[in-house]
């Protein structure tokens, strides 16, 4: 029912006040993100239209956020020539 619109899920549980939020391009999975009362926490992992995992960023045991996964296409400039 959705095409070529960016939408989102959102599940809350007010008992714990967590969030996930799910991300969605015609129809295809984008993102899933974490929050904990209201902050960015867990896992957030980002995919490719085909479905394949592009990105995971998760807290180390310190709290910090790392890039465990990245396979973020490179950018190539490339000049067009007459």
């Amino acid at each position: 029912p959705y095409a070529n619109i960016l939408y989102h899920d959102t599940v809350y549980k007010s008992e714990s006040k967590e969030e996930i939020r799910t991300y969605w391009f015609n129809n295809q999975l984008l993102k899933i993100e974490n929050y904990q009362n209201g902050k960015l926490c867990g896992q957030e992992i980002t995919y490719t239209p085909n479905g394949e995992i592009l990105r995971i960023i998760a807290e180390d045991e310190n709290g910090k956020r790392k890039i465990l996964l990245d396979k973020l296409p490179l950018i190539i400039e490339i000049e067009e020539t007459e």
